[in-house]
């Protein structure tokens, strides 16, 4: 039986600031198996690392060096989408501070410390933390962000799994890597550009039904070539996991970071959990579980 996986979600979001090199290392340190992290493209290419496809005023700030000149230079930065920034004008943002997106209160407000001067890291960055870390255990859950119903201009499909699947190459990440997306046209792209690249479809709440939903939607995760799927873990039930053992695919959901919810979804038999809290779950994987057939492995 495979490994149970628990993936830091943008790093540790509850104790340090998400999608920052200082959050990674910390969930290595914290012993996840694996990081989770959201990407996208920057004006000239690169591979970027955030949850938002803007430089979200909520999550980014002026960088404090260059005084006012340095502040006047990054006035137009925030609230612009990452692929109208060059990595230059990037370098001007500070991610070491961040507010709260969430809905209702900040959960994570007296617990999460503050990095000032922590940068926008890129996916580049991430690879090679890892590597000067030693932490050859790693895996990477790369998430596409797009979306499609934007009217902000966004990368195409092929342009972003592109970009995504040449960096894994050059770094030889292909076998620790999967890349997932709520659009699942870049996991498709991705399919013809880097076949040997596993992918996972991504599935919200919001989008699910019931009845034969389960049904559907991992047999088109499965027609799409995905070896797993990871919905949003209020969906995932038994039929959901029975569906989606017959159709061979492992079942990673997010974002779970309650003890009680972690049982639950370990005894339906999911291969692993997205979470802001990868040390306090631990703990939950370190004793086997009887009678809990877990999904099939989603790595390859």
């Amino acid at each position: 039986m495979a490994p149970f996986e628990i993936h830091g979600h943008r790093g540790v979001p509850s104790l340090m600031p998400e999608n920052t090199l200082e959050g990674f290392e910390l969930a290595i340190a914290l012993g996840a198996t694996a990081l989770e992290l959201d990407v996208t493209l920057s004006a000239d290419g690169v591979v970027v690392v955030s949850h938002e496809s803007i430089a979200d005023p909520n999550l980014y700030r002026h960088r404090a060096e260059g005084g006012a000149s340095g502040a006047d230079k990054a006035g137009d930065v925030l609230g612009r989408p990452w692929s109208s920034l060059t990595m230059e004008r990037i370098a001007t943002l500070d991610a070491g501070s961040p507010g709260w997106l969430g809905s209702g209160s900040d959960p994570f407000r007296e617990t999460r410390r503050v990095i000032d001067g922590a940068r926008v890291p890129t996916l580049d960055a991430v690879f090679r933390l890892t590597r000067r870390l030693g932490a050859g255990h790693v895996r990477f859950e790369i998430e596409a962000k797009r979306d499609p119903t934007s009217r902000r201009h966004v990368p195409g499909p092929a342009a972003l799994a592109g970009g995504i699947a040449t960096l894994v190459r050059r770094h030889r990440m292909t076998s620790r890597s999967r890349l997932r997306s709520f659009d699942w046209n870049v996991l498709v792209a991705a399919q013809r550009i880097a076949p040997r690249l596993a992918t996972v479809a991504l599935v919200c709440a919001d989008t699910a039904g019931r009845g034969r939903w389960a049904m559907s939607m991992t047999a088109a995760a499965r027609g799409i070539g995905a070896v797993a799927v990871a919905p949003e873990h209020a969906v995932v039930d038994a039929e959901l996991m029975a569906e989606s053992m017959r159709a061979g695919l492992a079942v990673l959901p997010w974002t779970v970071n309650t003890p009680e919810r972690a049982s639950e979804l370990i005894a339906l038999g999911v291969s692993g959990l997205t979470t802001d809290r990868p040390g306090v779950l631990l703990d939950l994987i370190a004793t086997p579980r009887e009678g809990a057939q877990r999904s099939p492995r989603s790595s390859r």
